[in-house]
């Protein structure tokens, strides 16, 4: 980073992540945006494994549809 400063690296729950692209989808502006929005500037870095972003994809699928489930892997 230019500032010097290091960046967060954070393991973020399934749900917080899946919270947080719906209240930026809705415009919330909520703590679990506020994380996604970190990861968007990249000022915080994704720590995650295969399973959890099957699981990201397994649960955006079922309760919004593939197109969000889509979105989600994208943004992460």
């Amino acid at each position: 980073m230019r500032s010097g400063k290091k960046k967060i690296r954070a393991f973020i729950d399934t749900n917080v992540l899946l919270i947080s692209a719906v209240n930026l989808v809705l415009e919330e502006e909520t703590a679990e945006t506020k994380v996604l929005r970190g990861l968007l500037e990249r000022r915080i870095r994704l720590v995650t494994s295969l399973k959890q972003l099957e699981e990201i994809t397994l649960a955006s699928k079922r309760v919004l549809g593939g197109d969000f489930a889509g979105w989600v892997r994208y943004l992460i």
